[in-house]
């Protein structure tokens, strides 16, 4: 599932426009970071059956959360 603008809902304590330094105070290091685009991909298991995924722009800002269901995830 892709969460863009103009969802205001918050997704394990993280909405669409806050910044990364709100995302690694609220949720801590990821699971994985890399590079996807010119954005940056962060990994987080957000229960026990779903990963999130907040895409990180040049502004530092979350432009999308994507829901992924939990099982091991491709390198």
């Amino acid at each position: 599932m892709r969460l863009d603008a103009p969802f205001d809902g918050k997704i394990g304590g993280i909405k669409v426009k806050d910044h990364r330094e709100a995302l690694v105070q609220t949720r801590g290091e990821p699971l994985k970071r890399w590079l996807y685009g010119a954005n940056e991909a962060y990994l987080y298991p957000l229960d026990d059956i779903t990963y999130a995924r907040y895409d990180v722009g040049k502004g530092g800002e979350i432009e999308t959360i994507f829901l992924f269901p939990r099982r091991p995830f491709p390198h």
